[in-house]
């Protein structure tokens, strides 16, 4: 039964030993919110592990443990804010990082204070889950709101930026997180509902998913590989005309004009069909690239 309840754990761990193993030269230079993020969850995982292996069978000793995991849960959502409010001029401001940093310290001391939002630990047979507090609503609300935060930041980003580089960032952090914050929500809201539900069951994976593709996407050349396969990115658009281009004719005159058009028209899509300004990123005057636009018609 350990084996089976703590398989998802026992597999998180694992992967995050490999992800440092392996991904060791992306994760090194990735941000320090990157990195806190990532540890936050480890600590997480190492929680989830010894209750099933530990606390199960000393469920006196198990609040401390709990406490700490909730906490861990807590910084993560901290940390992904700030990669995700990073891409903006905002974070650079030392007040802008202490803002979004208040909540999470008052939550964390609001946890260790008895019986306030952590009543006590109960079990469900396999594991052993939280009796809840007073306030207990605090925590999971809070959590749940710096990812929500986090994603609706990323998505504004996004949809607004004139910088693609910008751009592909907050959509390759949008793929990556989606899965963990739409686990987290669900575990919540069945926790405000008062199920007994152990998130160590459904996290562990979710999270590695999104951690797994965050690396990825830390080379330029793979984030536009995963984007290529988004629908509707700018990304999935040029992958497509480049296959069409080698799918088609073999007649060199008629590919290099489709990988002109195609590169043209995706300049204009990332400088939203400013003519002058896609005009000069691609080396050709304004009449130039109307010329080749009306060919096309």
């Amino acid at each position: 039964m350990f084996s089976l309840y703590a398989s998802p754990s026992i597999f998180a761990i694992t992967t995050k030993i490999l992800i440092c193993v392996i991904g060791w030269r992306s994760f090194k230079y990735s941000s320090h919110w990157m990195k806190g993020y990532f540890a936050s969850f480890f600590i997480a995982n190492i929680i989830e592990l010894s209750g099933f292996a530990y606390y199960i069978h000393h469920p006196d000793q198990a609040l401390i443990p709990l406490k700490i995991y909730y906490i861990s849960l807590l910084w993560a959502g901290l940390f992904l804010l700030l990669l995700s409010v990073s891409v903006t001029d905002y974070i650079k401001s030392k007040k802008a990082i202490s803002l979004f940093t208040v909540p999470c310290l008052t939550v964390s001391v609001l946890i260790f204070i008895p019986d306030l939002v952590i009543a006590g630990v109960g079990s469900i047979g396999y594991s052993l889950t939280r009796v809840p507090g007073v306030i207990y609503a605090v925590a999971p609300l809070t959590i749940v709101g710096y990812f929500i935060a986090s994603l609706s930041i990323l998505a504004v980003v996004a949809k607004k930026t004139k910088n693609r580089e910008t751009e592909c960032f907050c959509i390759s952090l949008l793929a990556s997180v989606l899965s963990t914050i739409v686990t987290i929500v669900f575990i919540a809201l069945l926790m405000s509902l008062s199920a007994k539900v152990n998130a160590s069951i459904f996290l562990p994976v979710a999270i590695n998913i999104s951690l797994l593709i965050m690396l990825y996407c830390e080379n330029s050349d793979r984030r536009f590989e995963l984007l290529s396969k988004i629908p509707g990115t700018q990304e999935s658009k040029f992958a497509k005309s480049t296959k069409e281009i080698y799918l088609g004719s073999r007649n060199l005159k008629e590919a290099i004009y489709k990988m002109e058009l195609a590169l043209i028209c995706d300049t204009l899509d990332m400088y939203n069909d400013d003519k002058d300004q896609a005009a000069m990123v691609l080396g050709i005057s304004t009449q130039t690239l109307d010329r080749r636009l009306k060919k096309r018609k």
